[in-house]
């Protein structure tokens, strides 16, 4: 019985098998005829000429994309020597302070000195009433000179770039000093923002007479040269101590608050010292009041005996 009923078994899983060997022959011939359709249309004229369409569009942007290759090399050629490479450092500026720092810490075109006119990108407000200047330059041109010929390995030309680089970047930091820092109203420091961080890299590494360009603008002039990483570290340490200010002025105020509190908690309870020792007074005399009508009641009494004797 057991045997017959393998057998059956057997049979219909066979079936089943062929069944589907059936199916997917049919789907491949379908699939082939449909490949072939494609194929005939594919020869026809207008399928013809709309690829050739598509390999012409391909090709003009194949060209495009060569042309261009290096967008930041226009980009650059662009700004160079013209008054967009300040505009670009000075949006990039204002825009990284104001990220970080909300707006009531920092003025935008502060003067430092209302009779000159004069006025620097940006000021940061700090809690002793004094502004910390922050002035944008972009020294396109002597940088890009210094890049091309490194690539053309002319080491003449790059050591030429670097003096000017140098000379630049202390002329600027005296014009700073001179415009922006000014007793009473500004720190005694400032910031120089560059927007490259490479070209911060080789303006730090810079020397004059074996001095560090950085180092020699700092003592002479007290302006610190700063990029995007350096200003976005400093910023947030800034807003980090005007935060633990803020916390310390408002811990300031609630300890204010407290003693005035704690005064008034004092004068009350002085107040019921003095209610308390009123009271004490008060009861003493009553105390005594009660002893004297006693007195008197025996009085009274006594006189009353000797009447009646």
């Amino acid at each position: 019985m057991l045997e017959i009923i393998l057998i059956l078994i057997g049979i219909i899983l066979l079936g089943i098998l062929l069944y589907l060997i059936t199916r997917i022959n049919g789907s491949i011939q379908k699939l082939g005829g449909s490949i072939e359709k494609i194929e005939t249309e594919i020869d026809d004229d207008d399928s013809k000429r709309q690829i050739e369409n598509i390999e012409d569009t391909v090709k003009k942007l194949r060209d495009n994309i060569t042309e261009f290759n290096d967008p930041m090399r226009n980009l650059n050629a662009f700004m160079i020597g013209s008054a967009q490479a300040g505009n670009f450092a000075e949006w990039n500026l204002k825009s990284i302070i104001s990220d970080f720092l909300p707006e009531e810490m920092f003025v935008k075109n502060w003067k430092p000195n209302e009779a000159e006119g004069k006025n620097v990108e940006i000021a940061i407000k700090l809690t002793n009433n004094l502004f910390l200047p922050i002035d944008s330059k972009n020294p396109t041109t002597d940088y890009r000179a210094y890049q091309e010929a490194i690539k053309k390995g002319a080491d003449e030309a790059a050591k030429k770039s670097k003096k000017k680089l140098a000379d630049f970047i202390e002329n600027q930091a005296a014009k700073i000093n001179r415009q922006y820092i000014v007793k009473g109203k500004s720190t005694d420091i400032a910031y120089m923002y560059i927007p490259s961080e490479n070209c911060v890299s080789l303006i730090y590494g810079l020397k004059k007479n074996n001095e560090l360009i950085p180092e020699r603008v700092f003592r002479d002039h007290k302006v610190m040269i700063v990029g995007p990483n350096m200003l976005a570290t400093l910023l947030t340490q800034l807003l980090h101590n005007q935060e633990r200010i803020n916390i310390s002025k408002k811990a300031e105020k609630i300890m204010e608050q407290v003693k005035s509190i704690e005064d008034a908690f004092l004068q009350i309870k002085d107040r019921q010292r003095i209610t308390k020792g009123n009271l004490n007074a008060l009861k003493t005399s009553l105390n005594e009041q009660d002893g004297n009508i006693e007195d008197l009641e025996e009085t009274i009494e006594t006189i009353k005996s000797g009447e009646e004797e």
